[in-house]
């Protein structure tokens, strides 16, 4: 059987659906790719931001045993949800063996900076760059990486409730 392509060359609607369906696999193709560099045992990509300070965090110059990257939104009641069970290991471990960074899709800079204030969110927040999204595979919120010292990827996308257990075990 020939493709739609194939029985209609001239036609504007089959070629903008040839294209449509071209960049849906260039784009699928890209994902995978992404993931593959997301792996467990990979190397975290070294990103940087601003945070709410208008200082540049650089993720490769935390220092401490362990981290947590986490992308969020404020509109994610998941989101929320890992707010809640990061703030006892924050407390319990933040001072000398866990880096938090929180990295915020939020479009309103005011949003982002009131959500993080009036939560007591005390530990590092900056915002996503643009390209961020798409880099990361960011489909759903939140998305958490546990990270080692070095960045490499322990942990990808824990359970929520697995999070805990598992930053307690490994410091």
């Amino acid at each position: 059987a020939k493709s739609l392509i194939e029985t209609y060359p001239n036609s504007s609607h089959a070629k903008a659906l040839h294209q449509r369906i071209l960049d849906k696999d260039k784009s699928e193709g890209y994902a995978l790719e992404r993931e593959r560099l997301l792996s467990e045992g990979k190397t975290f990509p070294n990103i940087s931001s601003i945070d709410m300070h208008s200082n540049e965090i650089v993720l490769h110059n935390l220092t401490k045993a362990l981290t947590i990257l986490y992308f969020w939104e404020s509109k994610s009641s998941d989101s929320w949800k890992l707010h809640e069970l990061l703030k006892p290991l924050n407390r319990k471990y933040g001072k000398d063996q866990l880096d938090i960074l929180g990295i915020s899709l939020e479009k309103d800079k005011l949003v982002w900076k009131n959500t993080v204030a009036m939560d007591e969110l005390n530990w590092i927040h900056i915002l996503a760059k643009p390209e961020m999204k798409k880099d990361f595979n960011l489909t759903t919120l939140p998305r958490v990486f546990i990270l080692d010292a070095k960045k490499n990827i322990l942990y990808k996308d824990p359970h929520l409730d697995s999070i805990q257990t598992y930053v307690q075990k490994h410091l």
